[in-house]
């Protein structure tokens, strides 16, 4: 039996001419029901196949709409050719036009904008968003305004009037930093960053303007632009845009719907579908303004509601409508005569079994609570009982972010559940890190780190605790290639990586031909997988608008720019939809829109988790500048969103529904529901008996996780048993602190001299502590440096490290410079303390426990001891220093060697030369001795039982052993052929 439509699709799929606006919620058949339109004008006569034009948001879903509508016309007994309609994303069909008046650019995405941008970053007119630590810190921040600026259709030019009617005070200031900062921000300090970043649009404007390059946005605008000028061409494209069908109309931005509106004409034939309730692209400029924005373009517009879900069951759907209800409404007075009050939607399946005399008693929600191990067991074994049982016909398990989806794809693993998990990172899998590694080390002899990952591949059976005792001997003193030929089977390393290397030569080292190569020879899988999926990407970059030469070199500084700009591969081609027919599938919330399963599991219902927490945008786009009067950066907004991703990962769900979070940690004897939108759900009446609460299975030990998702060769040399080097008595404040963050951490950095440059914030960080004793010392000697001398010693210091970055090491030139020399005018200023000690070392037993370390600075300060720490990198505010670890330590070191704890302990930040002074108390001290022995156990039990676990977390970003990390890795849980376990 084909579709039949209800009275309302009916509605929408008959009407003709004029504007129409279709809000369907979700499940409402709206996709279908705009396929059945096209269908409708073609058959009927209303419109030729190549005088209609429907846009979506996706490839796969143009041609899906197209072959439907082919179908449809097919299954009516309509010999109609269908061929000539247009359905395309908006970007596509944007493209063509452009091509077609010959307006074609080479197309860069957001990524390879991002790349682009950092090769250029000296050329750019960059002053207060260039920062020594990380220059290319607020690039992305950058793009993204600019893509923001696009949506909206402002180019640099009008981007630069705003500013001069900034400094005219027609409108009030933007923020254009962090809440904190820009608060301390002068009015003329304001102007003085509006106006670099309108310089800086201009640039990259005329960078791709230069390079005839343009990005997906420029699509957009450039055929806005073209339609505007260029009455020939718009009035072709009306001809073959009589009557426009827009889908998922809830993502539309104002440039789209200025293109719709150009290509309307007179006739006005634009129809648009969608669910306010599912604009999940905030982002992208999207907005549920956007149907604000329909209804006051097109006047007098008709509209219809699509209120029948035809996928879930009422309880699903009532505890969707509960969470999605507090979020604000489309604005009724725009459409007269049109309701669009969002209500509960009805179930259709539902209502045909109970007019069919056979009721469907849907089953309610669960809520099952419990922390994230509990979590992974429990879906593990509901999984495993309904896959083996065969009680489900697919499943899924969806989250907030990638990283939440870990411990099930392992718990599912152990049990070997048929499982796709989508969105693995090839470039951070095992194989992907060692064939990029291998790549490396082929590319240039000093890749140091990367010959040390090849050095650990299976293939060459090197001995892991050598390699660890000659790199901890040598300290760095000798070329790690050189420590290999002392160690048994090293010289094969570099036999196999010179091999490699005269065969890059032979081929001009093109990456293509020698990532192929390289795959082959260094044992990897050539047909499938991370080392497969990344030579096809390679093959893929050589045809990049912004690809010069194709070479391994430029491949290298490509794929390492890519990763900071937060590229990743995804492990499945086609955008992750290979793989869609498997039992159960692991994904996003944003991969999961639009599809539906049998059963759904959604992970960590809880407050910064699912939702997220909100991440202000560091420059305020301004309302001056907005078509649609909403702004878009607030975190009520964020909140609203949040609540439409939650909406949308629920309304997944056709009869199985199970919610997971942590429970509260209130200690109150009835302690309240999960903090978040779990919390809301279940304290609202509208809900009530549409849900069941449960508790998670206790956490089980899995089986055999190890053998299905096998780890890097590097990973097994970091997670072997600990060597005596680890076994030291005496710790450091530095040493306290890494157990204290991740066990791993501490066996790592006491285990590993790991080969390779040290990072530019250490080797500024070291040459600032030089320049910082030498001054204290003169000044204890009662021979104060003059600001030449200290200028002329940083000077040489700098010459004498070793940044790779050379505008990097510019930038701390200069940072440096100014703040000794702001360092030096304070200095003089203030009243000197007698300086007692210049980086004093202490070895002392704290709680039993012997303790080494070294202060920067001690000080005089009224017959008390002062001390002070030196930080070269972000300042510390005060609730960081009276937290730190390190500055408690001090403490307690001073009351050992001194007999009296310091007053102050202070921290001074380079970074603003200010001081912030701390204490501690009695009190403080005996809890961080008993944070010191509790440390130390924890040292002296995992030494006995051979593990120290990773402890992964936000830290991890600046860790120094990040990139052979295992708990790093993307391990391939996947395993979407395996027979369902016992």
């Amino acid at each position: 039996m084909g579709f039949v439509p209800n009275d309302r699709q009916q509605q929408a799929i008959e009407h003709v001419h004029g504007p129409m606006l279709v809000v369907a919620g979700a499940g409402t058949g709206k996709t279908t029901v705009l396929a059945q339109r096209a269908a409708h004008l073609i058959a009927n006569g209303y419109a030729r196949p190549d005088e209609i034009l429907a846009v979506t948001y996706t490839e796969a879903a143009a041609l899906h709409l197209k072959n439907t509508v082919a179908a449809t016309l097919r299954e009516a007994g309509i010999r109609a050719d269908a061929s000539g309609l247009h359905a395309s994303t908006f970007h596509a069909y944007c493209n063509k036009l452009l091509k077609d008046a010959g307006r074609e650019f080479g197309v860069v995405d957001d990524k390879d904008l991002w790349i682009l941008l950092r090769r250029r970053l000296a050329r750019l007119p960059l002053k207060h968003y260039l920062p020594a630590r990380d220059p290319g810190e607020f690039l992305d921040a950058l793009r993204q305004f600019f893509s923001r600026c696009q949506d909206e259709l402002v180019d640099s030019a009008r981007y630069r009037k705003y500013v001069e009617e900034l400094r005219a005070g027609q409108h009030p200031l933007p923020r254009v930093a962090p809440a904190k900062q820009d608060a301390a921000l002068t009015p003329d300090e304001k102007l003085e960053r509006c106006a670099e970043i309108a310089d800086v649009f201009a640039e990259v404007e005329a960078i791709l303007s230069a390079g005839k390059l343009g990005t997906y946005g420029d699509m957009i605008t450039g055929a806005v632009r073209l339609l505007r000028e260029d009455a020939g061409a718009r009035a072709n494209a009306q001809k073959h845009a009589r009557f426009i069908l827009i889908d998922e109309f809830q993502d539309a931005n104002v440039a789209q719907i200025e293109l719709a509106w150009l290509l309307a004409g007179d006739e006005r034939n634009v129809f648009a579908v969608g669910d306010p309730d599912q604009g999940i692209y905030r982002f992208r400029g999207a907005s549920s303004a956007a149907f604000e924005e329909f209804l006051h373009r097109f006047k007098g517009a008709k509209g219809v509601v699509l209120n029948e879900n035809q996928r879930s069951t009422s309880h699903i759907l009532g505890c969707a409508h509960t969470i999605i209800r507090r979020n604000p409404e489309v604005d009724r007075s725009l459409a007269p005569g049109v309701d669009f009050r969002r209500v509960p939607l009805i179930s259709a399946r539902e209502e045909r079994a109970r007019q069919a005399g056979k009721p469907l008693v849907p089953q309610p929600v669960s809520i099952v609570l419990g922390d994230k191990n509990q979590e992974a067991t429990d879906i593990a074994e509901e999984i495993h009982s309904l896959v083996n049982r065969g009680g489900a016909s697919s499943i899924a398990v969806i989250y907030r972010l990638h990283s939440h989806a870990a411990e099930v794809a392992y718990e599912l693993a152990t049990r070997g559940v048929p499982t796709v998990v989508k969105g693995i990172n090839a470039l951070q899998t095992p194989e992907g890190r060692d064939l990029l590694a291998a790549l490396g080390a082929v590319a240039s002899l000093s890749n140091v780190e990367d010959i040390f990952r090849v050095s650990a591949l299976p293939m060459f059976g090197l001995d892991a605790g050598e390699v660890a005792r000659h790199l901890h001997e040598s300290g760095r003193k000798n070329s790690y290639p050189t420590l290999l030929a002392k160690i048994a089977g090293g010289e094969r390393v570099m036999k196999r990586i010179e091999a490699a290397r005269a065969y890059a030569a032979s081929v001009e080292w093109q990456a293509v031909p020698v990532s192929k190569y390289v795959a082959r020879e260094f044992g990897f899988a050539s047909d499938a997988g991370p080392a497969s999926r990344i030579c096809d990407f390679i093959t893929k970059w050589r045809d990049k608008a912004i690809t010069e030469k194709g070479t391994l070199e430029e491949f290298i500084e490509y794929v390492d720019y890519y990763q900071q700009a937060g590229g990743k591969l995804d492990l499945s081609p086609d955008n992750g939809e290979d793989g869609d027919e498997a039992p159960v599938q692991l994904m996003t919330v944003h991969s999961a829109k639009g599809l539906e399963f049998d059963h759904v599991f959604v992970l960590r219902a809880n407050t910064r988790s699912f939702p997220s927490g909100y991440k202000e945008t560091i420059f305020e786009f301004p309302q001056a500048l907005r078509e649609m009067p909403v702004a878009d950066d607030s975190k009520d907004l964020h909140n609203q969103e949040e609540r439409r991703l939650f909406y949308v990962a629920l309304t997944r769900a056709q009869n199985f529904l199970s919610i997971y979070a942590k429970p509260s940690t209130s200690k109150k004897k009835a302690p309240p529901p999960p903090p978040g939108l779990l919390r809301e759900l279940m304290l609202d009446v509208f809900a009530k008996g549409a849900w069941v609460q449960r508790n998670a299975r206790p956490a089980t030990v899995s089986r055999i996780a190890a053998a299905v998702a096998p780890q890097s060769g590097v990973a097994v040399w970091m997670l072997a048993k600990p060597t005596a080097i680890v076994d030291d008595p005496v710790l450091s404040a530095t040493a306290i602190e890494a157990y204290d963050i991740c066990p791993l951490k501490f066996k790592l950095s006491r285990e590993w001299v790991l080969p390779g440059p040290a990072s530019a914030a250490l080797l500024y960080g070291n040459v600032m502590h030089t320049v910082l004793r030498d001054i204290h010392q003169a000044e204890q000697a009662g021979r104060a440096r003059t600001e030449g001398q200290v200028l002329q010693l940083f000077q040489q210091e700098m010459e004498n490290a070793r940044f790779d970055d050379r505008l990097q090491a510019r930038l701390y030139q200069e940072q440096g410079a100014r703040q000794l020399t702001e360092y030096f005018r304070l200095r003089n200023q203030r009243v000197q303390l007698p300086v007692l000690q210049v980086e004093q070392d202490f070895k002392v037993k704290i709680a039993g426990v012997m303790v080494r370390g070294r202060m920067d600075r001690v000080d005089d300060s009224a017959g008390h001891r002062r001390i002070v720490d030196f930080k070269t990198g972000k300042a510390y505010d005060q609730d960081k220093a009276d937290k730190s670890m390190q500055l408690g330590i001090y403490a307690l070191a001073a009351r050992e060697i001194w007999g009296a704890a310091p007053q102050e302990l202070v921290i001074y930040n380079l970074e603003d030369n200010s001081e912030v002074v701390s204490t501690r108390a009695a009190g403080d001290l005996a809890e961080l001795e008993e944070k010191v022995q509790e440390i130390a156990a924890g040292i002296r039990a995992s030494l006995a039982a051979g593990v120290f676990a990773a402890d992964p977390g936000f830290h991890c970003r600046w860790c120094d052993f990040r990139n052979v990390c295992p708990a790093t890795e993307q391990r391939l849980y996947s395993i979407p052929h395996a027979a369902p376990g016992n």
